[in-house]
């Protein structure tokens, strides 16, 4: 505060200057070696890789030049699409494949906005990650045993009947080329993509 004050009385800009500034850089330093140039050059494959992940840039990898998305892959929604379509699945197999892969099912945000990606094509529908769950719509009907079960041990009768399963349904977000989204079954077939 005092510097600022000084220098706007006495009408001088000073400068600030960081630790190191206008010194020589002493390449390979944070990966010492024998070799300095190998060093040097690990070195700033380290510092460009971290620009290019914090960035998006481009550089390496494959896909549409994402430096940090492996081959056959583009980046979209923060990470890594794969560019081709999977055989249809069911929603359990596509993500078994996709982990086996060590990637996960693309969530449906990613498939829309990649709908609109040249080359890639959803056609009529892709399975996304997205899950809901119901269950059925009147809870009285398969609850109705137990509550009955609960007033009678209130009354003092032990007697607790068997109850049916309950059936819980699921379903998966299928996303298409023309951005419309649509519930299937966790058992209906359809293509997906692995996302990384």
């Amino acid at each position: 505060m005092t510097v600022c004050v000084l220098s706007l009385l006495l009408g001088t800009p000073i400068a600030a200057q960081a630790a190191g500034e206008g010194d020589p850089v002493e390449g390979g330093a944070r990966n010492p070696g024998t070799n300095e140039t190998l060093a040097l050059e690990r070195e700033t494959e380290i510092i460009a890789e971290a620009v290019n992940r914090a960035t998006g840039g481009g550089g390496g990898g494959g896909g549409t030049g994402g430096g940090a998305c492996p081959e056959g892959t583009v980046a979209a929604g923060g990470g890594c699409l794969e560019t081709a379509a999977r055989a249809a699945a069911d929603y359990a197999a596509a993500a078994r494949t996709c982990a086996q892969a060590g990637r996960r099912l693309a969530p449906a945000n990613v498939l829309l906005s990649a709908a609109a990606t040249e080359g890639i094509d959803l056609g009529d529908g892709e399975i996304s990650s997205d899950v809901t769950t119901a269950l059925p719509a009147d809870l009285n009907e398969p609850l109705a045993p137990l509550i009955d079960a609960i007033d009678a041990a209130l009354l003092g009768v032990l007697d607790v009947p068997e109850l049916d399963p309950l059936t819980i349904t699921g379903s998966y977000t299928r996303v298409n080329d023309a951005g419309s989204l649509a519930a299937s079954n966790l058992s209906a077939t359809a293509p997906y993509r692995c996302f990384v």
